[in-house]
C-alpha cells in the first residue's frame, strides 16, 4: 500500500519496498563505513618503494628498496634515476627501460641530475655504446640485491 510523505509541495508516494530497499542500502552503508577505517589504516603503513621492483635489462627483477628514487619530468628520455651511494649502482629508466650501472660516483650522479641536457648527458658519460659503457656491471661487481645478483 502506497504511504504518502506528507510533505505539501509534492505528491511523492513511496511503496513498502522503497522503503525496505532503502532501510537495506543504509544498512550497507554503515557496514561499509566501519570497514573503510581498517583498510584505510592498513594501507597507511605500506609504501611504494617498500613493494617496489622493476624489471632490469639483462638483470631481471630487482627490488628498489635500497635505492634513492627520483622521478624526472624534465626529460624526454629519463623517466627515473635511482641510486644506492652505498653500493654506487645506478638503475636509470630511459626510453622506457630500466637499466643498471655499477661503480657510478656520486659525482657523475650529481652531474647527470643537474646536466641542461639529461639524455645527452647520459649517452655520453654513462650509458656509452652498446657493448660497453663506462659504468657497465660486468662480472667483477656482482652485489646482490634481493637474493638475485644485480650486475
Amino acid at each position: 500500500m502506497p504511504w504518502n510523505n506528507q510533505d505539501s509541495t509534492s505528491s511523492v508516494f513511496f511503496s513498502c519496498d522503497d522503503v525496505i530497499a532503502q532501510a537495506y542500502l543504509s544498512g550497507r552503508c554503515q557496514m561499509m563505513l566501519r570497514v573503510l577505517p581498517i583498510l584505510l589504516a592498513g594501507l597507511a603503513g605500506a609504501s611504494w618503494t617498500d613493494a617496489e621492483t622493476v624489471d632490469v635489462e639483462t638483470v631481471g627483477a630487482v627490488n628498489l628498496a635500497p635505492f634513492a628514487c627520483q622521478d624526472i619530468t624534465r626529460s624526454s628520455i629519463v623517466s627515473r634515476v635511482c641510486y644506492d651511494a652505498a653500493s654506487r649502482h645506478m638503475i636509470v629508466q630511459a626510453n622506457m627501460a630500466w637499466s643498471q650501472y655499477c661503480g657510478v660516483p656520486e659525482a657523475v650522479r650529481d652531474g647527470f641530475l643537474n646536466a641542461p641536457s639529461m639524455g645527452q648527458y647520459y649517452k655520453a658519460n654513462i650509458k656509452g655504446s652498446e657493448t660497453a659503457g663506462p659504468y657497465q656491471c660486468r662480472a667483477q661487481h656482482t652485489p646482490v640485491i634481493s637474493g638475485r645478483s644485480a650486475c
